[in-house]
């Protein structure tokens, strides 16, 4: 009798756990398919930054303000050609293609973005998989596999901890919460 009672006292918190854990990720869902979640919104950020820059003097400057105004708009501009979505991109490459070092380039995008040039590669990338999923339904279709190759990543394993990392939800979930809401 006693077995039994803390049987279905476990299963009760069990179920009562997951109803909880899909509350949160539904909410979590909500927010990401909200108002100004394109990538759009994120460039103007960076946009904002280029007219803020003058304004901003850096703690530590051995780059100077026009080098980094520079850097910023070629970075705007790697960021609507969608130059993200290459896959094994390293910072040494991008430096390249904008013409400048990695360490100046390292530099700007910490100083603007506030993240490491990983981070901010992963959430151009995440960014830009929530709109094309959004849009275009055919990719709902994919495997997380061909996800991750479409939009950049080496395995299906770092698109869906990247994707759980910034949106705390699985890629898997939000797929079938938009096939849902269509």
């Amino acid at each position: 009798m006693i077995l039994s009672l803390i049987l279905i006292v476990s299963l009760s918190g069990l179920i009562g756990f997951q109803f909880y854990l899909k509350k949160q990720y539904r909410k979590r869902f909500e927010a990401i398919i909200g108002p100004n979640t394109s990538i759009e919104a994120e460039n103007t950020g960076f946009q904002e930054s280029i007219s803020t820059q003058k304004n901003k003097k850096s703690e530590q400057q051995f780059i100077s303000q026009e080098v980094v105004q520079l850097l910023t708009e070629k970075l705007a501009q790697f960021e609507l050609n969608k130059g993200f979505l290459e896959q094994n991109i390293t910072i040494q490459k991008v430096a390249l293609a904008l013409n400048t070092n990695s360490k100046y380039l390292s530099k700007v995008i910490n100083d603007q973005k506030r993240k490491t040039f990983v981070h901010y590669i992963n959430d151009l990338r995440i960014n830009e998989a929530v709109v094309q999923l959004q849009v275009h339904s055919i990719l709902r279709n994919y495997t997380l596999s061909s996800l991750a190759n479409e939009f950049g990543f080496n395995s299906a394993e770092t698109f869906s901890a990247a994707f759980s990392k910034k949106h705390k939800i699985k890629p898997s979930f939000f797929i079938k919460a938009l096939e849902k809401q269509n």
